[in-house]
């Protein structure tokens, strides 16, 4: 495609997406203000929260929309407040951090301690719900030894330098050198989002990977069910050498996946007889699939940016998962550190939400191993190559 395509589809995305998020905030403002014009003061701790929540909902079930703008991933770093959205749940605690605000918001207005000390009561519910946090739920990650690899390769090497089938040979030379200096042999190694790439009718692991030992990877098949096979991005489990299982996407970024409110037939047959092949051709995965079976434990993905919804980390709860692994490929943020940690703080959240262990693994970085309260138990560096397991981060590059 002409890079002055990619320009304009980005500046479209861009300026659809803004509009879409500038509206939703406009409607809960001016909601907020007829409220309060007509109402006491009295009513914002409550309805503030409300409108909010309700408001982001919406943007995050939109095609175009993502769930970034929680306030609730700023208290990360605050262990009894993060492990707190295991009873309150994640929308509970963006609820209390709102009505904190309103109430401070009262207090300064109205010179009255009230709203304080119920803005203080707020906190103290969130502390509290923390501190009650559950003991752990199982020792899966000692059960169920997992190796993650982080191949890290830039995305202008991956897109204009690189096949797939070289990218799959970086990655399967990586796996044999980690397994060769490690001491044990892990469980199941695990592979960042897009590693693998399926084509129609193949369904084993492709020869340049070791074939003695499950592989759970990110990556892109193909559905045979359709008679024109669509096209889907995912995760593949090999149990070994054979594919056993596969999961697809079901929430894809907007014009990097899949180009929102545009049907098929402009995407995919007018566009590019007109010279603009925009090659979104993703279709997204059915709400509720199967989980990963390794051995008798049960595994739930999250596909890169689905780690930013909390309903999948309830869902995977209420399935009772033994562990989450999200599968995602940061390059295209040029290892941006801020979007690294941001990424790290979204998978924290779901681990301590849905009381499971989860392990991140990106292909340039940050890659995670994170216990069920939402604590970092090892991490890599960022831009390195590196494997990692629950207790250790070993550098592969020679």
């Amino acid at each position: 495609m002409a890079p002055w395509a990619s320009l304009a589809i980005t500046a479209l995305g861009w300026l659809i997406c803004f509009t879409l998020q500038g509206l939703i905030v406009s409607v809960i403002w001016v909601s907020l203000y007829h409220l309060i014009r007509r109402f006491p003061h009295w009513n914002l701790p409550f309805t503030l929260p409300v409108l909010w929540s309700l408001g982001l909902w919406f943007l995050n079930q939109h095609p175009i929309g993502l769930p970034w703008g929680f306030l609730a991933y700023s208290q990360v770093d605050i262990p009894l407040i993060r492990k707190s959205t295991y009873s309150l749940t994640f929308f509970g605690l963006e609820g209390l951090i709102l009505a904190c605000n309103g109430l401070i918001w009262l207090w300064i207005q109205r010179r009255d301690v009230r709203p304080l000390a119920l803005a203080m009561g707020c906190l103290g519910l969130s502390l509290v719900c923390g501190w009650r946090y559950p003991s752990p739920l199982s020792n899966t990650l000692n059960q169920t030894p997992a190796l993650a690899i982080q191949g890290n390769i830039p995305l202008e090497i991956e897109r204009q330098e690189m096949t797939p089938e070289q990218r799959e040979a970086h990655y399967g030379s990586l796996i044999k050198t980690a397994l060769y200096q490690f001491p044990t042999s892990p469980h199941v190694v695990i592979l960042p989002e897009g590693i693998i790439a399926l084509h129609p009718e193949q369904w084993t692991l492709p020869r340049r990977f070791p074939q003695n030992i499950p592989i759970l990877s990110g990556g892109t098949f193909y559905d045979h069910a359709e008679s024109q096979p669509a096209a889907f991005n995912g995760a593949l489990l090999f149990q070994p050498g054979e594919m056993t299982q596969r999961f697809s996407k079901r929430y894809l970024v907007p014009f990097g996946e899949t180009t929102a409110f545009l049907p098929k037939l402009i995407t995919e047959e007018w566009l590019p007889k007109a010279g603009l092949n925009l090659g979104l051709s993703f279709s997204p995965g059915q709400g509720s699939q199967p989980l990963f079976f390794l051995g008798n434990k049960k595994i739930g993905p999250l596909i890169c940016f689905e780690a930013l919804y909390p309903n999948l980390a309830w869902r995977y709860r209420n399935q009772k998962a033994d562990m989450l692994v999200t599968f995602s490929n940061l390059s295209w943020y040029h290892q941006n550190p801020l979007l690294e940690k941001q990424f790290l703080a979204f998978n924290q959240f779901r681990a301590s939400e849905a009381g499971i262990p989860l392990i991140l693994a990106t292909n340039t970085g940050i890659s995670a191993f994170i216990s069920e309260r939402g604590y970092i138990l090892t991490q890599s560096h960022s831009g390195k190559t590196e494997a990692l397991t629950a207790e250790t981060v070993l550098n592969l590059e020679e």
